[in-house]
This record gives structure tokens, sequence and C-alpha cells, in this order.
């Protein structure tokens, strides 16, 4: 019998892409330290000691998952701030493209969330949280500017501030299932209309 990897569509590559796949689900669902090997191996129709033809542990799994993931926020963010806009516009272009990118990547942001203890005890995943932080920091600007232009209010705690719009955006995790009621732009939009505007008429 042929070799899976070897039929058509399904080279090295192929076969990465949906161990990764099945991987990143197990992570969400289960945690990463409650996932082994064994189950991604049956998950994904592979012994588990065929894994190790395309990844050297659960931990390299993980981390490439988590790298294409935060690797792209720093400059997505950095794009949205230097387009010029005033305060306003330039923060409600960030919760969009935060908003989509969550949706996005509801799996690994669901790790990153979930995962917190075993990412800061180990000191490879450090690179985590140092995006996390420069994300905060450019985000944190875009609300002083604000405040100093007067388009915001003063009166606010900006750091509380933060917490709020972050967690707006982040708790999508835990309900938004692509392809099904809404559509992220939806999502999205809501989100903008209920930050700027709340819900009274």
């Amino acid at each position: 019998m042929a070799n899976p990897a070897k039929r058509k569509g399904r080279g090295p590559s192929n076969r990465r892409e949906e161990i990764l796949a099945v991987a990143a689900d197990l992570f969400a669902r289960k945690g990463f330290e409650a996932t082994s090997i064994r189950e991604i191996g049956e998950a994904a129709g592979i012994l588990s000691g065929s894994l190790y033809h395309h990844f050297k542990s659960k931990e390299e799994m993980l981390d490439v998952l988590l790298h294409r993931f935060v690797d792209k926020l720093v400059p997505l963010y950095e794009e949205v701030v230097s387009g010029g806009g005033g305060a306003t516009e330039t923060l409600k272009q960030l919760v969009t493209a935060g908003s989509l990118a969550s949706m996005e990547n509801t799996r690994e942001l669901t790790v990153i969330m979930h995962e917190r203890k075993f990412l800061n005890r180990n000191p490879e995943f450090a690179y985590v949280n140092e995006v996390m932080l420069e994300v905060e920091r450019i985000w944190f600007g875009v609300l002083q500017e604000g405040v100093r232009s007067g388009e915001f209010r003063q009166d606010l705690d900006l750091n509380l501030v933060l917490r709020i719009i972050m967690d707006v955006i982040s708790s999508t995790i835990s309900w938004y299932r692509p392809g099904r009621r809404y559509a992220p732009e939806q999502v999205a939009a809501s989100q903008l209309e209920v930050l700027f505007n709340g819900i009274t008429p």
C-alpha cells in the first residue's frame, strides 16, 4: 500500500500542516500539557512514533503554532498606527484588526490565554509575553494620544480602558466559530459600535 504522505496532494509539507491543525485543536480543547503525543497521532491518523518525522516534540508543534500568530501582531498594529489618522480612527482600526485576528486564530489565542503558567515558566516561549507587552504598548500609546488631543476623556484610567477593550476582543474565542451565524466583519463592527457608542439610544 502506498505511503499516505506520498499520495497526491499529501506530501510531507501537507501532512505537517494536517498534524499542526489537529494539535492546535487538541491544545485549545484539552490544554497543552493534558494533550499527549499519542492523542495527536491518533487524531491525525498517524502512529505517534511517526510524528517525530515531522516534529521533534510536542513543544515544537506549539512553538510553530504560536509563532505564526504572534509574529504578525506587532507589524499588523504598527501598520495601522503608521496610517497617520486621528486617535479615534486609529483605535477603531486597531479594534477591527485585533478582532479579526482573534477570530482567525481562535485556537492559538485560546492556548495563549489558558496556558499562561506553562508559557511563563518555559523560557523558550518568553517571546509570547514580549509580543503581548509590545502590543499593549502600541495600543496604550494611541489611548494616550487620544487624551492629549482631546478626542478621549481625561478622567479615564487608561490601563483599565485598555484591559476592557482587550477583553472585549479576546472574549470572542469562547463562542465564535467560523461559518456559523455571524461573519467576522459583523462581529467586529458590533464591537466597535458598543465600545464607541454604547447601547443606549
